[in-house]
């Protein structure tokens, strides 16, 4: 099977998507250069719209019930950072 993905940007996701270092910069920076001070850009996948899920929420109760938790990888934030 073959498929075909256009799109204007050069990642995939649309304003949704997680994208490296440098997709980033292109995006909110263009025409400047990552700095190296950020290290590997396969170091970062930066979420455009943040994903969370709230630990007593119905959808956890869902996953858990459903037994697909067991293939999601379960991380507890100490801290949430929103640029606006």
């Amino acid at each position: 099977m073959k498929v075909l993905h256009i799109d204007r940007n050069s990642f995939y996701g649309g304003e949704g998507a997680s994208v490296n270092l440098t997709n980033l910069w292109k995006i909110f920076k263009p025409n400047v250069e990552v700095p190296k001070q950020y290290g590997a850009n396969r170091d970062w996948n930066i979420d455009l719209v943040p994903k969370f899920i709230m630990s007593n929420g119905k959808l956890v109760k869902i996953l858990l019930k459903t037994k697909v938790a067991k293939y999601l990888e379960w991380k507890c934030k100490k801290e949430f950072i929103l640029f606006s």
